[in-house]
């Protein structure tokens, strides 16, 4: 069985006795119309010196490498053999992976860097204000059920943990209904604005941008240590305290801590991406 595989190329000129190459390959091994593919060369060493050939009708195997046709050959990396030892020279499907690997791999950096380039920033600015106006919108939705969740929790409800749950409910319901309601409508037109002075002024747009955005970026760490800190004293509330009015209020604080901390969330991710288009927009 063969040891090791290795690739074929066609050389202007052998390869040295001391079993190094002695040029880069002009054109593939494979041009040769006598090669044969996946045929096994053995090695004909003399005193740690390697010579290969093939051990074809038309190739001669006599430790030349050079083709009858007069196209010359050598293995690289070429290697020092033992006496017997065989080589297994790669079929043409074998190269083909490996250029079409490394094709895959060309095109992935090529995508990267069109990411990063300045052709998608209206495509970053756009999903991000789109995606703005569709979180103020199910801010407001948010608000409309949390309304309703207020008059069931009324008429179901009594004594201090129903006062205690309605307050911050109440509270959440009108916040969430009033700034999605702001936000979604904000975001459409600005979606719409920064869309038309990118066409006609993108570099005034991104120098205002920029600084905008690292200011809204600067914001993240300190929302959620701002809902953690809610969050825990609402366990302490409920697992503390003990009463029916902290048990209401927890409850409220814990439900509402916990949404907004998911729409930061979302909101960063959604942020991150809009930021490196500015950043690398402004690079270019």
């Amino acid at each position: 069985m063969p040891s090791r595989s290795w690739m074929a190329s066609c050389c202007s000129s052998s390869y040295s006795s001391s079993g190094h190459a002695a040029s880069r390959s002009a054109q593939s091994f494979f041009a040769c119309p006598n090669a044969r593919c996946s045929t096994r060369a053995t090695s004909s060493s003399v005193g740690g010196a390697s010579s290969t050939g093939l051990p074809s009708s038309r190739h001669s195997a006599s430790g030349t490498n050079r083709c009858r046709c007069g196209v010359s050959w050598s293995l690289l990396p070429t290697l020092q053999l033992d006496v017997g030892r065989q080589l297994l020279i790669p079929s043409v499907r074998v190269l083909t992976d490996v250029i079409l690997g490394e094709q895959a791999t060309r095109q992935l950096l090529c995508r990267i860097l069109r990411v990063m380039s300045n052709e998608t920033l209206p495509g970053a600015l756009d999903v991000y204000f789109r995606g703005e106006r569709d979180l103020g919108l199910a801010l407001a939705v948010a608000g409309v059920v949390l309304a309703i969740g207020c008059f069931w929790v009324w008429r179901t409800q009594a004594g201090g943990f129903a006062w205690g749950l309605l307050v911050p409910l109440i509270l959440g319901a009108a916040s969430l209904g009033a700034g999605g309601t702001f936000l979604a409508v904000r975001s459409a037109n600005q979606r719409v604005d920064f869309a038309a002075r990118l066409a006609t002024d993108p570099k005034a747009l991104v120098a205002a941008e920029i600084p905008r955005m690292e200011k809204v970026n600067q914001l993240w760490p300190r929302a959620k240590i701002a809902w953690t800190v809610v969050i825990l004293t609402a366990l302490v509330l409920l697992m503390a305290v003990k009463r029916d009015w902290s048990s209401g209020v927890g409850l409220g604080l814990l439900l509402l801590s916990t949404c907004l901390f998911f729409v930061d969330v979302f909101a960063e991710r959604r942020a991150e991406p809009y930021t490196a288009a500015l950043l690398a927009s402004s690079r270019s």
